[in-house]
């Protein structure tokens, strides 16, 4: 999902902000960014309330980011439509 737009250092900054650190295992994602994002939700522990609300909270920031960025792509088509 983030490795479509992201750059390694802006997942790295997402995951990092909550306190995770990458696996640093090997991973059958292809690209360097889809690995990476694995590497984060492979160290996780998904049974730990804690851990999985920490895990949410990066989610919610990656929607909000990708929200953002495709509201200011429409934002400036629909000004090039309307100044043209």
């Amino acid at each position: 999902m983030a490795a479509s737009w992201s750059t390694l250092r802006e997942i790295g900054n997402m995951w990092q902000d909550e306190g995770f650190t990458p696996s640093c295992e090997p991973n059958d994602e292809q690209g360097q960014r889809r690995r990476l994002w694995r590497e984060y939700e492979d160290r996780e522990n998904w049974t730990d309330p804690h851990h999985v609300g920490r895990v949410l909270r990066v989610y919610d920031s990656l929607i909000a980011e990708v929200s953002t960025s495709r509201w200011s792509a429409r934002a400036k088509r629909s000004n090039a439509m309307v100044s043209t």
